[in-house]
């Protein structure tokens, strides 16, 4: 049972011989009492002199927060023990000016110990009443926050690691928090050091929240990364364009993994670092001369990649066009001529399909597209829109219309190679040949 704090005052004037307090306190201070010693947290009263904190009172919570029995701690009072060293408070003391100054209400984290010698966290929300000969009344609330802080130190640590490591490795360190939504990266963005990132609401917001820093192009890798996690893959890599230093976009590698916590919480986490001069290579090797876009090896590479992903799998689209008399364009018009219907023809491919889908020249006059995550007839939808806007081109030096045949084939669960996906996109485009040129044709359908 709580005590009145003016009975435990006169324990504790028995050894410090302290001013008498006056009479005793009325009956309903006892009822009082009672109801504090229900709260969940522990209650102080406190006199603050010669640079500590004395209780005068406490609550059986507090009593037990410091490890102690009622009677163990009220022989403390009476012996004239701090409740808190010089020490203890010596971030609130240097915060507040001084215990003899302090007043008003705060609001500090104490490092103390119980009656063990363990030590603690404690939270102490007061208010402090300046009183006579440099001494003061402290009304407190009592919290234990040991476990809170030792779990914002682990965190502090985690994060020290995370902002090391990108340092010395140069690379954007990754943290995604599954429980919260939230993304915590360390990056140096100005050449003058490592800074913290937080992004709430990740994916949630995603194409709002990295407006401008993610190409929006590659939004659908990004997106699909966690998809692929949250389908039990351990650890993910992928390649992506961002802009994160502000010197436009360029390109990255994320790799990354997955970790669960304590409290049932799964991260994404890993370094991520630029590939800009890499690609660039990369790209010079890759890429056609005359269309600027992949060539047969690397289209084939990418789409049998592709391929390895089972959700791709079933649900794509391969895709081959080939320039109807493409050499009736060479003989009449000459090679130079031809190139440029190539050239066209290949920037209109690049401005039709989204970044993610794969798109080559694989033979003289016949390109493959392979489109990711689409139906049949969407495919075929866009790819008319293609043919007709081919039909549209108008190339210098060539008088005559441009059409193309196409031919597609959407892929099935069971296609694991780019020989699968394009020899059935193939065999449709001559059916589009036989049929009388200039159309789409899907692989499978039926003569008319």
């Amino acid at each position: 049972m709580a005590r009145d704090y003016r009975e435990s005052e006169e324990r504790r004037g028995a050894a410090s011989q302290p001013q008498p307090r006056g009479t005793a306190a009325p009956a309903h201070v006892g009822v009082a009492a009672q109801v504090v010693d229900a709260l969940p947290v522990g209650v102080a009263v406190c006199e603050l002199r010669d640079g500590a904190v004395f209780p005068l009172f406490v609550s059986e919570a507090a009593c037990a927060m410091y490890g102690c029995t009622r009677a163990e701690y009220d022989q403390g009072i009476a012996q004239g023990k701090p409740l808190f060293t010089l020490d203890d408070m010596a971030s609130a003391v240097e915060r507040l000016g001084g215990a003899a100054s302090l007043s008003g209400d705060y609001d500090v984290q104490v490092r103390t110990r119980r009656i063990d010698g363990a030590p603690f966290d404690v939270r102490v929300q007061a208010r402090v009443i300046p009183g006579a000969c440099g001494m003061a009344e402290m009304y407190a609330v009592l919290s234990d926050v040991t476990e809170e802080v030792r779990e914002q130190r682990k965190r502090a640590w985690q994060n020290e690691r995370y902002r090391l490591l990108s340092e010395l490795t140069h690379a954007i360190s990754f943290d995604y928090d599954s429980e919260s939504d939230t993304v915590l990266l360390y990056l140096d963005r100005t050449g003058k050091g490592m800074e913290e990132q937080v992004i709430t609401h990740y994916l949630e917001n995603l194409s709002a929240n990295r407006a401008g820093v993610v190409h929006p192009g590659s939004l659908a890798t990004v997106r699909g990364m966690f998809e692929r996690v949250n389908a039990g893959e351990a650890g993910v890599e992928i390649e992506y364009r961002a802009d994160y230093h502000g010197n436009g976009y360029q390109w990255y590698r994320a790799n990354l993994f997955v970790v669960n916590d304590e409290g049932g919480a799964w991260h994404l986490v890993g370094l991520i670092e630029s590939i800009q001069n890499e690609r660039e290579l990369r790209t010079r090797a890759e890429r056609d001369s005359v269309t600027g876009l992949n060539n047969h090896a690397a289209a084939k590479s990418a789409i049998t990649q592709a391929l390895a992903d089972a959700r791709v799998r079933s649900a794509s689209a391969c895709a081959v066009l080939d320039i109807d008399d493409f050499k009736q364009v060479n003989d009449c018009y000459g090679h130079l001529a031809g190139d440029a219907v190539l050239q066209s023809v290949g920037a209109l491919l690049r401005a039709s399909f989204r970044e993610d889908d794969v798109l080559g020249r694989v033979g003289g006059d016949e390109f493959v597209v392979f489109l990711k995550g689409i139906g049949l007839d969407a495919a075929i939808a866009k790819l008319e829109q293609v043919r007709l806007a081919v039909e549209d081109m108008r190339v210098k030096g060539v008088d005559r219309p441009v059409t193309a045949s196409v031919g597609v084939y959407a892929t099935r669960p069971c296609d694991a190679t780019y020989r699968d996906v394009f020899l059935r996109a193939d065999e449709a485009l001559y059916d589009a040949k036989r049929k009388g040129k200039g159309r789409v044709v899907a692989y499978g359908e039926q003569e008319a």
